[in-house]
């Protein structure tokens, strides 16, 4: 609580308190400061923030405020402690009328950044970055840029105000309106800071994020080229003729995208060097190079994160990246290389090592679902990926008949002639690995993947990885001689196969009689219980899809596809929520008036008896209260007989 400096008469005794707004001497009208919490009067937050400098009104307490100041200093230093910035929406309303006259275009200072003059940008990729700039603001004494702090990226132009560039605690620069800082690291041509920057009075300043400029660089490869050739001049590296070429294909000629057969180009020189697709056929490629999606990644960086899903590879086209497996790096990438290709197949769904960029990387990007259908076309290209597949999960065949429960109680030697014997084949999604009804003598192990069981097109069951099919066939049972079911391949699948021939092969070289007994005893049960779950899912969605079709009949719903039905019922559902909540609702309003109506009644009730207690309190020369009490016992109605009318009358 605060002296007033002007006393006034009047108002003392009111809530809250009351101040007067005086300038030049003159009293402007009076402003009412509540102590309501919804409706806050706040002074002087121009001078917190530093736009205004001296105030321009005096703010006299007419009588005793309860006021709480909040101090510049410590303003600062709460948002340094949580690394805030002012990011501007009523405040660069006002700092652009302040300030309109004096500001340039965001497009015109982008053409007039020195990086940018000396690469040629051209002005659709600036006006992509001037639309994407971000109005903020910063207090004197602010840091807008801090050496030590790997995480911010972002390039800053000066609208208002000073900052000072200060490096090792040495101020070495002032910088005024106009000026564009941090934009080599915006760019990718340093991954580090070199120097501080702080507000030295307030400043308005637009801030352009890396990853805006990482797209600006995805959607324009003419400026995209031109850059790539500083950031290798600048960081004093020498460029082959191969890059140097691949960047110059990149930049089209006329145009803002390269043609498609200089991309197809591109893509299969870069592909010379990989061992991956080296020897795949340049159709198949060229397919490729049609779905792939351009990729930016600028120092530091991830590419490829360990742990994390995904379902893509990556080709790059130019830079460096470093692999790292559990925190240190094992190899070093460069053009040509690929990776996460496993992923991208189906084999491995989470990603094993980290790769991170070392300079400005450019890659292509293929996805699973637009890779798989184009593999789906060409014979030598899936089986060239197949050989793949199955060169990089050899080593794991043996462990999985080592641990499968199926040969437990067999010697272990001759579960290792098992693993060195066995077959390994691989299936893309939708392939058919064996077919119902057909014959066959092999016991199918999915080592990784996933399929399903179907029957006449009617799902069944689905395996995962370490499941089994088939173990009867390979046991030679007598009552089912062909597959129950077709097992079709939902992901990538890599199986294992175990003739019959190998099983026995394997069982005369170390014998087992007793456990190949009861092997065959056990899946002869099993293959007996598959066969009856398979009749009976079979026999529901026969019922059910009759039993639909009569519905659909009885309802008026024939020929009508599930998507229709689907989104009538959803309508209907819709409907029928309108209605009971408009039911709820005219409820609640019926109770509400009902209440309102009651409590009316009461009020009038106990209006009347008081009132006829006044009359009565004469008469009976008593008090008020027993007055009252006398007249509802005379207004309430006598219990049991009485015969006679006149019950109930007051004396």
């Amino acid at each position: 609580a605060s002296p007033p400096p002007q006393q006034r008469i009047g108002g003392g005794g009111s809530i809250g308190g009351s101040a007067l707004l005086l300038k030049g001497g003159l009293e402007l009208p009076m402003v009412q400061v509540k102590m309501a919490p919804e409706d806050p009067v706040c002074f002087g937050e121009l001078g917190l923030l530093g736009i205004q400098k001296d105030r321009t009104a005096s703010l006299c307490a007419e009588n005793v405020c309860l006021v709480r100041v909040l101090h510049q200093v410590n303003f600062q230093r709460i948002l340094s402690q949580h690394g805030e910035n002012l990011v501007t929406n009523l405040i660069d309303s006002f700092m652009q009328k302040r300030y309109k006259s004096q500001t340039t275009p965001a497009l015109q200072k982008l053409k007039e950044v020195g990086i940018f003059k000396e690469v040629g940008c051209s002005e659709p990729f600036l006006d992509f970055l001037a639309q994407h700039l971000e109005d903020r603001m910063f207090l004197a004494g602010q840091k807008i840029i801090d050496e030590a702090n790997t995480d911010d990226r972002c390039m800053y132009i000066i609208g208002q105000g000073t900052v000072q560039v200060v490096k090792a605690g040495v101020e070495v620069a002032l910088l005024s309106s106009g000026t564009v800082i941090g934009e080599i690291t915006a760019l990718g041509l340093e991954s580090k800071r070199s120097a501080s920057v702080v507000a030295k009075e307030t400043c308005y300043m637009q801030c352009l994020h890396q990853p805006v400029v990482v797209r600006g660089l995805e959607l324009f490869p003419a400026d995209r080229g031109k850059i790539l050739k500083v950031a290798f001049k600048r960081m004093g590296r020498s460029m082959s003729e191969v890059q140097e070429d691949m960047i110059e294909k990149m930049a089209p000629v006329g145009s803002e995208r390269s043609s498609v057969r200089k991309r197809i180009e591109h893509f299969l020189e870069t592909l010379r060097g990989s061992d991956l697709l080296k020897t795949a056929g340049s159709e198949f490629v060229e397919e490729l190079a049609g779905v792939s999606t351009d990729r930016i990644y600028m120092p530091g960086d991830c590419i490829i994160e360990e742990g994390k899903r995904g379902a893509s590879m990556f080709v790059m086209l130019s830079g460096e990246a470093g692999v790292y497996k559990a925190g240190g790096m094992v190899a070093q990438l460069g053009p040509g290389s690929i990776s996460g290709e496993l992923a991208m197949l189906g084999v491995s769904l989470i990603r094993s090592t980290t790769i991170k960029a070392h300079v400005i990387c450019c890659m292509w990007e293929i996805a699973q679902e637009k890779a798989l259908p184009i593999l789906e076309c060409y014979r030598e290209a899936r089986n060239h990926f197949k050989h793949i597949i199955l060169n990089h999960l050899a080593s794991s065949v043996p462990p999985l008949i080592l641990s499968l429960p199926l040969f437990y109680d067999f010697d272990k030697k001759f579960k290792t002639l098992l693993g060195l014997w066995c077959e390994k084949r691989v299936y893309f999604p939708g392939t058919a690995i064996v077919k119902e009804c057909s014959g066959g003598d092999r016991l199918c192990i999915i080592n990784l993947g996933r399929a399903i069981l179907e029957k006449k097109t009617v799902t069944i069951r689905t395996y995962d990885s370490g499941s089994v099919f088939g173990a009867n066939l390979m046991l030679a049972d007598p009552v089912h001689k062909v597959y129950l079911g077709t097992l079709r391949a939902l992901h990538t699948c890599h199986v294992v196969m175990i003739p019959r021939a190998v099983y026995l092969q394997a069982l005369e070289q170390y014998p087992a009689l007793s456990a190949a007994s009861r092997l065959q005893q056990h899946e002869r049960v099993a293959a007996e219980e598959l066969s009856q779950m398979i009749r009976r899912v079979c026999s529901k969605k026969l019922v059910w899809k009759r039993y639909g079709a009569i519905l659909r009949s009885a309802s008026g719903l024939a020929g009508m596809s599930d998507e229709e039905i689907i989104a009538r019922c959803f309508r209907g559902w819709m409907e029928e929520a309108d209605r009971r909540r408009e039911s709820r609702i005219r409820q609640t309003k019926e109770r509400a008036q009902a209440e309102k109506e009651m409590e009316q009644w009461l009020r009038k009730k106990r209006e009347a008896v008081k009132r006829a207690a006044k009359r009565h309190e004469a008469v009976w020369h008593v008090a008020p209260e027993e007055a009252e009490d006398r007249l509802r016992t005379a207004t309430t109605p006598r219990g049991g007989g009485g015969g006679g009318g006149g019950g109930g009358r007051a004396p």
